[in-house]
């Protein structure tokens, strides 16, 4: 077995620990090990938002500011779901907008009716 396969296997094992918490993408308890080409594919859930980075992108394009109601449910949801890692043991080191998921897009109606 290559360490690449340990190394993505406790990934799973880790991900897959941490249960169904609504702050946390859902692991699909699927994946594939290519062994000819060494390619680990893991599947988690489709969110159908995108990511927070793309948000962010769109809406600087757009030259629109964001609600604070939505920024303040966003960043909720990102402490929640760093609080379920850490009271596992858990760090998560990658913590950035692009691997932020969003289960539902943020439309521009959605925004322009909070303000």
């Amino acid at each position: 077995m290559p360490d690449l396969y340990k190394y993505v296997q406790t990934e799973i094992s880790t991900w897959a620990a941490l249960g169904d918490n609504d702050n946390i993408a859902s692991f699909s308890n699927d994946w594939c090990w290519n062994s000819a080409s060494k390619i680990m594919k893991i599947y988690m859930a489709y969110y159908e938002g995108g990511d927070l980075q793309n948000l962010l992108d769109r809406l600087r394009c757009e030259d629109t500011r964001i609600h604070p109601l939505i920024l303040a449910t966003i960043a909720q949801g990102i402490l929640l779901g760093v609080e379920a890692c850490h009271k596992r043991g858990i760090v998560h080191r990658d913590l950035k907008p692009a691997n932020v998921l969003l289960r539902a897009p943020i439309t521009n109606f959605i925004n322009d009716c909070l303000w």
